[in-house]
């Protein structure tokens, strides 16, 4: 028992002191060129074909003007690491998150809009159940955004809501990742700027740890008489 106690003892000063980092899966900051990215844009009667978006002082730039319509703006990668199988980047016991910033570029102001992010998978398109309002003259310097995505608690199916018995394998055949942005009808230009989008392993924090460990070892010395007096019962047992 005194080595169990010498253990989490040591554990605690360790983790209390050391410095946690968060391993990120896929990055992209735009310093140089767009061309992994794509954006879509749907007004309720055409969509438009997707093309690369605008580079602009190292980040991506989305333009677009509203029309009569309501307008979807859906803004994607089309290669590298965030397409695939996320379930393989989530370790045991973690999560996965994504952060990214964002601004805008002019003084437009929706009657009402949203942003989510989506993932495809399999066919199937997925909803972020964490929606956001969309930026609008607000953000004129970059604002930081922050969603949990990897359980499937965060996500809903797009066709049916109540219907998640493929999310595992589609999970782990992302074909399209992105954000979509939901604006009221106007004639305003649009512009939105991104950047530093990054998909991350949550690691807990070190003041989360070390708590874990500090009820470990209250555990281990509240019960240490009884745990003492279990053992030299069971010992005793033995021998007779």
């Amino acid at each position: 028992m005194n080595r169990i106690i010498q253990i989490l003892a040591i554990l605690s000063v360790v983790i209390s002191t050391s410095s946690y980092g968060t391993p990120v899966v896929a990055s992209e900051y735009w310093d140089s060129g767009t061309a992994d990215w794509k954006y879509t844009l749907f007004d309720g009667s055409s969509t438009t074909s997707a093309a690369d978006p605008e580079n602009s002082s190292g980040a991506l730039l989305l333009r677009y003007t509203d029309s009569s319509a309501p307008r979807v703006a859906s803004l994607y990668a089309t290669s590298g690491n965030f397409l695939g199988n996320f379930n393989a980047e989530i370790p045991t016991g973690m999560g996965l998150g994504v952060e990214f910033n964002l601004k805008t570029g002019n003084s437009y102001n929706p009657d009402s809009s949203a942003m989510w992010l989506y993932f495809v998978g399999n066919g199937r398109t997925y909803y972020l159940s964490d929606t956001r309002a969309q930026p609008d003259n607000t953000l004129p310097t970059f604002t930081h955004y922050s969603f949990v995505i990897g359980s499937q608690a965060n996500w809903v199916l797009a066709d049916d809501p109540f219907n998640m018995s493929n999310f595992v394998g589609d999970f782990g055949s992302v074909t399209q990742f992105g954000i979509k942005f939901v604006g009221a009808a106007n004639t305003d230009e649009r512009l939105i700027y991104l950047d530093d989008f990054e998909i991350k392993v949550l690691v807990p924090e070190p003041e989360t740890v070390w708590m874990m460990v500090m009820v470990l070892a209250s555990l281990a010395l509240t019960f240490r008489g009884r745990l003492t007096e279990l053992g030299n019962q069971v010992k005793a047992r033995l021998v007779a």
